[in-house]
Order: C-alpha cells, then structure tokens, then sequence
C-alpha cells in the first residue's frame, strides 16, 4: 500500500483504494503529445469495463494508476 499526493510520480501500476478528487497526467503513455493527457480517476463502483467506450476516460473514469504517471490533484 502506497500514499501518493499532488506531484508525486506513480512508482507501479495501482489500484486506488481511496482517493478524494484524483487528476492524473498520463501523457507519457501518449507518444507524439506535447500537452499534458489529464485523466481523472475515481473508484472502482463507477468503472465499468463492458461500457461502449470504457478507454474513453472523461465518460468513464478508471481506478487504475499507471507507473510513472503524475498525480496533478488529489
């Protein structure tokens, strides 16, 4: 179990847990972006994997943090 905060750097792949209004920039997983890919993240009872676009991060928010990702808020 790790405790992560506004700045910090994901050191492995994740499952939250608890969060409290979580953005994350996973910008380095998009190759040929300049901008940062802010994602929110909330927990799993509003995932939903069988969704029609469960990549779709804005229509259905993931509790996945990825390695090396950047927590922006939360």
């Amino acid at each position: 179990m790790i405790e992560v905060n506004a700045g910090d750097r994901i050191p492995a792949d994740c499952l939250m847990i608890e969060e409290m209004n979580v953005l994350v920039d996973q910008s380095n997983y998009y190759p040929g972006t300049k901008d940062n890919f802010n994602v929110e993240k909330n927990l799993s009872e509003q995932f939903d994997p069988d969704s029609e676009h469960p990549d779709n991060h804005h229509l259905n928010p993931d509790p996945f943090l990825l390695t090396d990702s950047k927590i922006m808020t939360g």
